[in-house]
């Protein structure tokens, strides 16, 4: 077959090792031309074409197009392929059809790292045959050949990656929430909904779907477990106890006081973790082992700094506003803070960050392209809460750590993406650190 790459960040790249072994010829595209080019140093086989250029004559020459993840569904040149009938897919269609174990997809607007990271750590504590892969920075494409029938994949899933799945298929798909997030990319809530929903449109009655309680669906045909939610099986937290409810019993898990991470958000993801290696026949042991020994992913409410008993936590994943609420949240009662948000535009309303600030919040730095929309949003809310603008993350920092006094917090929870200024929100996170050891002359 000919395929078409289209976008040669890791998961182009991975397709491309994955088909170039296979009598396929490889035609490699990048917007950036600077990375076709480092491409081309690097490989070196014979059925790879590299372009610098996209041209209509070239759909007469293709049969499928891998297509990145941030290639958008309304790019010129892939609305113009679908009209001529040429296969669009994603890279985790493209490594499904060559899957031969397990499969495990989760999926939701926030939390899903966290819980792919968890479900991870809980499937090595029992020793079982896992590999983590997908949107959690490691494309499926470059793991699948290693795959066996006892392998068991679980797969970070975004909205983007499922755009363009025909038969990607999980033995069990989890769907933790859906609130809003890339209105930039979509045509509206319910297009960006519908589009999570995907994640369940290939599975069977052999098949498990894992949902929040608060989550309706009409287009799942497996068997559906909800977390949190006493009156369905799966996972529920009651009396500060985890059970787990199947058809059989309800057995005790543990009690969420030996767990470090008890935040609402965070209880989801450990239910729905948890529900997941139930199904999975992971014995409630190993469960216990992996929660008492759990270390939260980097950039997720992350304390990076403690200096003159300030501490100043790394919460650059929140890439939406739900996200950073739940940030909000978790420090309210607790000591004074200063809130940092802010960075490129995904088409947020900030209205309801205001509407759920705490006492405690002394006051709210916001920078980059967004910061009017955020100043825009106290005024509509009447708060009271003091806001000062800034253009960058540094300037930011700078200003909130002139303010700090001992026993503060400072919160980079931005609720918005990072490609004004970083490539990406752990780039972010890093560079937040390092600007506060500069600030303070101090590294860790």
């Amino acid at each position: 077959m000919n395929y078409l790459i289209y976008g040669l960040e890791k998961s182009g790249l991975a397709s491309t090792e994955l088909l170039k072994g296979k009598n396929n010829t490889l035609f490699l595209y990048d917007d950036n031309t600077e990375k076709v080019s480092q491409v081309k140093s690097k490989f070196n086989y014979h059925n790879l074409i590299f372009l610098t250029k996209l041209d209509v004559n070239l759909l007469e020459k293709i049969d499928c197009i891998v297509v990145s993840p941030s290639i958008s569904k309304y790019n010129n040149f892939i609305k113009l392929a679908k009209r001529n009938k040429v296969e669009i897919i994603s890279e985790i269609e493209l490594a499904s059809r060559f899957f031969k174990g397990r499969l495990v997809a989760i999926t939701g607007t926030n939390g899903k790292t966290t819980t792919v990271e968890l479900l991870y750590h809980i499937l090595k504590t029992a020793k079982k045959d896992v590999k983590k892969v997908g949107n959690i920075g490691i494309p499926f494409s470059s793991e699948v050949l290693n795959s066996t029938k006892r392998s068991i994949f679980v797969c970070e899933v975004s909205s983007f990656q499922l755009e363009n799945i025909s038969s990607f298929h999980a033995n069990i798909s989890a769907l933790i929430n859906v609130t809003n997030d890339h209105l930039d990319r979509y045509d509206d809530f319910e297009d960006y909904k519908q589009t999570k929903f995907k994640i369940f449109q290939n599975q069977t009655k052999k098949d498990y779907a894992i949902l929040s309680k608060e989550i309706y669906c009409d287009r799942i045909s497996s068997k559906i477990y909800k977390f949190n939610d006493e009156n369905s099986y799966g996972c529920y937290i009651k009396n500060n106890n985890i059970y787990f409810k199947s058809k059989l019993k309800i057995s005790k898990i543990c009690n969420i006081n030996t767990i470090k991470y008890t935040e609402k958000h965070n209880l989801d993801n450990i239910c729905c973790a948890v529900t997941i290696a139930k199904i999975l026949k992971v014995k409630n042991k190993d469960i216990q082992k992996a929660l008492h020994t759990f270390c939260m992913p980097s950039h997720r409410l992350q304390v990076v700094k403690e200096i003159n008993n300030i501490r100043f936590i790394d919460d650059s994943k929140a890439t939406n506003v739900d996200a950073s609420i739940k940030a909000i949240k978790s420090l309210e009662n607790k000591n004074n803070f200063i809130l940092i948000l802010g960075g490129s535009d995904k088409g947020f309303n900030y209205d309801e960050i205001f509407y759920n600030v705490p006492n405690n919040l002394k006051k709210i730095i916001a920078m980059g392209d967004v910061a009017n929309k955020i100043r825009q949003s106290k005024i509509n809310t009447k708060s009271v809460v003091p806001l000062e603008i800034c253009k960058t993350l540094k300037e930011a920092v700078y200003l909130s750590c002139m303010d700090l006094v001992c026993g503060d917090t400072l919160l980079l929870s931005p609720a918005s993406a990072s490609y004004n200024e970083f490539k990406d929100y752990a780039e972010r996170g890093r560079f937040f650190k390092q600007y506060i050891e500069d600030f303070y002359g101090k590294k860790v």
